[in-house]
């Protein structure tokens, strides 16, 4: 579950927090920033159904269409996870998936959102989730077409490749593989591990944003350059360090690679379909509530597009479309009405031009 609340810049700067990313930490120190930040800033707290790879899940299972979702996890036998499990079934996700277990607590993820631009935050105590092996994968993949890992998987060694094999091997069909790379720091601290997965050549679609991209750069040029709010680098430089990567990732998938750059847009590539860093513009979203499940609405968007054919181009403006619904929302889940209706507007236009879904469009 995501345990939401607004904070300031003082306090993410008092608590020696890094903006943007996430990392994980044990229940006590979760439960411990949640009271500082409520004491700190005077916010209440939201609870919504959240983490990364049920997050992607879930839109994809609004977007609706062709598309069936089921969802692969762990949570606790608890009340918790009881309510989290009817919520995804809910939300038209087949939850049958997620395992229940007495011996941990379900996860959850506190999300710090800053009061002025709706940047999050986010420390992660896994709880459940660290229960889950590759075997889950194996029994949920008979029949699939398409196997979305989520990046966090990577605090574990050897989870990642483990889970892609276990879908690649027990689809019975041929099986598309998505990754997304998580955080900053978890790019940087489990770079080893990161990189052994992305060049096994397992993955066909790779998503990851700005920060990711940069901590990457630094982490294939062995340079300690990262992502520092402080950071006077010349922007040049820092476009050049996104497009490094962006051509390490697109070399180490065949469909789709991305890499997002917030509200500006994001930039993608595809071996497959001859597109070579390609940006496209951002939505302008009115009023920004909050960031978090921004990037896993986006990867959603993209993938429920590919798994229809879509021009990948086509499929980056769908996502896109997720993203900025998600955005005018508090946590991952799209409740405001506005928010919808502009999602909605944006994926029927698409589906109303039939064939075109297969070519870039330049208009939303």
């Amino acid at each position: 579950m995501d345990v939401v609340i607004q904070v300031d810049d003082a306090f993410l700067t008092e608590k020696g927090l890094t903006r943007g990313g996430c990392l994980p930490c044990d229940l006590q120190d979760a439960e411990l920033l949640v009271d500082e930040a409520k004491k700190a800033c005077g916010t209440d707290i939201s609870l919504r159904p959240g983490g990364s790879a049920a997050n992607v899940a879930r839109m994809m299972a609004r977007l609706g269409g062709s598309v069936a979702v089921k969802f692969v996890g762990s949570c606790g036998d608890d009340d918790m996870g009881e309510a989290y499990r009817k919520s995804m079934e809910a939300e038209g996700v087949c939850a049958e998936g997620v395992v229940a277990t007495d011996s941990y607590d379900t996860g959850r993820c506190v999300c710090l959102v800053e009061e002025l631009n709706g940047e999050r935050t986010m420390r992660s105590f896994l709880g459940a989730s660290s229960a889950l092996d590759a075997s889950a994968v194996a029994s949920a993949a008979p029949g699939i077409t398409m196997c979305h890992l989520e990046g966090y998987a990577l605090w574990r060694d050897g989870l990642t490749a483990a889970c892609a094999k276990a879908a690649i091997e027990n689809a019975g069909r041929p099986c598309v593989l998505s990754l997304d790379l998580a955080s900053h720091e978890l790019v940087t601290r489990r770079f080893d591990e990161l990189r052994q997965v992305l060049d096994g050549g397992h993955f066909d679609v790779i998503f990851c944003n700005e920060e990711e991209a940069l901590a990457l750069d630094a982490c294939l040029s062995g340079s300690d350059a990262g992502v520092d709010d402080d950071d006077d680098d010349d922007d040049l430089d820092r476009d050049a360090a996104i497009m490094r990567a962006l051509d390490y990732l697109s070399a180490s998938c065949s469909t789709f690679a991305n890499v997002s750059l917030g509200a500006r847009g994001c930039l993608v590539a595809s071996q497959r379909h001859g597109v070579q860093s390609t940006f496209i513009e951002g939505i302008t979203v009115r009023h920004v509530v909050d960031t978090v499940g921004c990037g896993d609405a986006y990867a959603a968007g993209v993938l429920w597009a590919l798994a229809q054919g879509a021009h990948p181009v086509c499929a980056a403006r769908i996502g896109q479309a997720c993203g900025a619904a998600t955005a005018s929302s508090v946590g991952a889940t799209v409740m405001d009405d506005g928010g919808l209706q502009m999602l909605q507007w944006t994926v029927d236009a698409y589906l109303a031009q039939g064939g075109s879904l297969l070519q870039p469009s330049t208009t939303l």
